[in-house]
């Protein structure tokens, strides 16, 4: 098999098609060492605002960027323990707060969930990170959800067991046959190829996936084609438009060459949505894992390493001081947290 990467010149937009300007160049792999070093340009549309690669791996490349990608093993499981007292009141505010927002079902009084939801709020931002635990995708009764992008399943498990039918789609059968092991009904390649049905699915779901396909709109295309009507979008991604990346340039853990091969703003991921024919697109942001972003950029320009030291008790606490300063800026006024939200419906 030949290891070697084609790249191939990436002269426009991914978007907009706007022609753009070379912003970090000399990029190297840090996660996986591919060989090489990367650029990538800035569309030159100030409403855009995209990064992508240029040159770029070729179609056929692609693959060989994932072969000790993190989707081939599982974290190990916590073991479960029956939860009394305070742990149990956050566990009922955390559902209280899927229920308010994002519809999942919860027996308690309504007074009770209203209650609890306004709770929520005195940590500022951390309401916004519990619908971090279903990824930001709306409830439907019975519905069935493609996870665009599966990995090894440990999402699909999330969601079967709030009720929801799922499949999963991925290229690295490696992490696929982790995913079966669950028990799940995955299939191997891109969307296109696989040609599932029209109006097969309620919700489709793309957890750090749409900077990483050759052709974002068409991905997103072929995503409204297979989505019932009415069926929801969610994509979840890095924010080229973030506090970190403006901080950490170069060193920002979301770049992630090569395997990134472009980088969106809020605004760039609504213009794709509508450009792939969606009813209903929102572009936003939302606090999932911006913490964890930007330590590991931090650590990348210290060390050019992406690893983190032990927390200490005084580390914990800066951190749960920072996270609590970045809620304020979320609510105040929100749109340069670490990762974007792309929210469509059909």
């Amino acid at each position: 098999m030949n290891d070697k990467i084609i790249t191939a010149q990436k002269q426009h937009c991914p978007i907009c098609v706007s022609e753009g300007t070379l912003i970090h160049k000399d990029l190297v792999d840090i996660l996986q060492s591919t060989k090489g070093t990367w650029s990538m340009k800035l569309c030159n549309s100030a409403t855009c605002g995209t990064y992508w690669l240029d040159p770029a791996p070729n179609l056929e490349s692609i693959p060989l960027l994932y072969k000790n990608y993190t989707t081939h093993t599982d974290p190990i499981p916590l073991p479960l323990i029956k939860k009394t007292g305070i742990k149990k009141l956050f566990d009922n505010i955390r559902y209280s707060v899927l229920n308010k927002e994002l519809g999942y079902p919860y027996s308690l009084s309504k007074t009770t969930k209203s209650l609890l939801n306004i709770i929520s709020y005195i940590h500022p931002g951390w309401h916004n990170e519990q619908l971090d635990q279903v990824l930001y995708v709306p409830y439907v009764e019975n519905g069935h959800l493609l996870d665009v992008g599966c990995g090894g399943g440990l999402s699909m498990i999330t969601f079967r067991n709030k009720g929801w039918k799922v499949t999963g789609t991925d290229f690295d059968n490696t992490a696929l046959d982790n995913a079966r092991k669950k028990g799940f009904d995955v299939y191997l390649g891109d969307l296109k190829t696989i040609n599932f049905s029209d109006n097969s699915f309620d919700a489709i779901l793309l957890s750090h996936v749409i900077e990483h396909v050759p052709d974002p709109i068409e991905t997103l295309r072929e995503c409204h084609r297979i989505l019932k009507p009415n069926g929801h979008l969610v994509a979840i991604t890095p924010n080229a438009n973030s506090r970190g990346h403006r901080q950490f340039k170069q060193y920002w853990r979301g770049l992630e060459v090569p395997r990134h091969l472009q980088i969106f703003t809020p605004n760039s991921l609504e213009n794709a949505g509508f450009q792939a024919g969606f009813k209903k697109s929102e572009g936003k942001t939302c606090l999932q894992g911006s913490q964890y972003i930007w330590k590991t950029s931090e650590a990348n320009k210290k060390n050019g390493t992406f690893d983190l030291p032990t927390s200490t008790t005084k580390s914990k606490f800066f951190d749960e001081l920072i996270r609590f300063i970045g809620g304020v800026k979320f609510i105040i006024k929100p749109g340069r947290e670490e990762t974007a939200l792309l929210y469509c419906q059909k």
